[in-house]
């Protein structure tokens, strides 16, 4: 097939579009990728990409084509500048592109509205749209305030009415759970026939992690991945708090918004068993994994995008480390059934506490948990299932 991809993200960002990409072009197609400038999640152009936009590069064997876009700074305004910026850039890049493609494959991870340019290339040009829907608009809109914003909110009616554009023009939705084609359905009408599920996969590196964590006389709780308000990583702190032992240790893992918060809190909670890494390239993050004794995933429930399975489960499961979750929905549901750890219900403080303490409390039985979400991870997750799985929705939308 001839694939044209429209990311706003893409290599050296750090993003599975970029597996997913590399694994296409191994099984012999042809991609070309619309992408933005560098700039996540920093929020400034990553150095000697600056001009990136002006000529065409190659990565894979997949021919890359940069628009020009404002980086994302920092706060809300800046950011909505950002997702515009890409949508008036790829338009003038998509212009200028004559290759000819059999099908448009969007990789939407927040926003919605880098979906626009494509689905106007492929009207223009009668090429199928395929959507991979991996955050949940509008609703995903309301999770990045304090708490959910009003559904009156003009903010979140702009991203309304053009996720309803988005969802009802593309040719077909590829949801990451269940619960999105039942949300999209409820909000929007989008019929079902038009939705099927496919499991984000995880990079095969963290196959590379061992199945037994190094051996230092402490428990190591580690939370890898962004750190953001929806992600209730202060919970997961005060939950710490209350584990009344000294040989357990707290790591955080990665970069968000919701850092120098959090950083914060853990000072005032007098934590001294608590460690903040930082953003680590993939390669990094294995030493973090050979550390860890168990995994610890977060969620919260106070809209609908609580309800998908984040990214990093998968990673968790193949590294064959045990899970703590506290999170509703098709993660939940993952977790119990592959039996690799233990999940709690969402937003629930008591229920994270008595999680944490009884993997404490009973190590020697939870440590092997692990090995069951690798076993699981290797059937239903990997990119090799997950590729094949995507090849065959797209010859579906020829």
């Amino acid at each position: 097939m001839r694939i044209l991809v429209v990311s706003q993200y893409f290599y050296p960002e750090q993003f599975r579009i970029n597996d997913i990409v590399r694994e296409l072009i191994k099984r012999g197609h042809s991609v070309t990728v619309v992408t933005g400038l560098p700039n996540y999640p920093e929020g400034k152009i990553y150095e000697g990409y600056e001009d990136a936009y002006k000529t065409a590069s190659v990565y894979e064997g997949a021919n890359i084509y940069r628009c020009n876009l404002r980086p994302r700074k920092s706060g809300f305004f800046n950011l909505g500048l950002n997702y515009i910026s890409f949508v008036k850039g790829a338009k003038k890049v998509l212009k200028d592109i004559k290759v000819e493609f059999d099908v448009i494959f969007v990789y939407e991870v927040s926003p919605i509205f880098q979906a626009i340019p494509a689905i106007k290339y492929g009207k223009k040009f009668n090429i199928p749209t395929v959507l991979y829907n991996l955050d949940i608009w509008p609703d995903c809109v309301r999770d990045r305030e304090t708490k959910p914003m009003s559904k009156a909110n003009p903010i979140y009616l702009i991203a309304k009415h053009y996720s309803k554009y988005v969802y009802k023009n593309v040719d077909l939705i590829i949801n990451k759970c269940d619960d999105f084609s039942l949300y999209l359905n409820n909000l929007f009408k989008i019929p079902m026939e038009k939705m099927v599920s496919l499991p984000e996969h995880a990079e095969s590196t963290y196959l590379s992690v061992n199945d037994r964590p190094i051996d230092n006389g402490i428990i190591d709780f580690m939370f890898l991945g962004n750190i953001g308000k929806s992600q209730n990583c202060e919970m997961i702190l005060y939950a710490f708090a209350q584990i009344d032992s000294t040989n357990v240790a707290l790591h955080f893992v990665g970069d968000g918004s919701f850092l120098p918060s959090l950083k914060s809190k853990a000072e005032l909670l007098h934590l001294k068993n608590v460690f903040f890494h930082g953003q680590k390239s993939l390669n990094e993050i294995i030493d973090y994994y050979n550390l860890a004794d168990v995994c610890i995933l977060s969620l919260s429930n106070k809209t609908v995008s609580g309800l998908t399975p984040p990214g990093k489960l998968f990673g968790y499961m193949a590294a064959a480390r045990p899970i703590i979750a506290s999170i509703n929905g098709s993660a939940a549901d993952i977790i119990k059934e592959s039996k690799c750890g233990i999940a709690v219900e969402a937003d629930n403080l008591n229920k994270l506490v008595g999680a944490m303490k009884e993997f404490s409390n009973n190590y020697d039985k939870y440590r092997y948990y692990g090995l069951n979400g690798r076993k699981v991870f290797m059937e239903l997750f990997s990119l090799n299932v997950f590729i094949n799985k995507l090849e065959k929705e797209l010859e579906k939308s020829l």
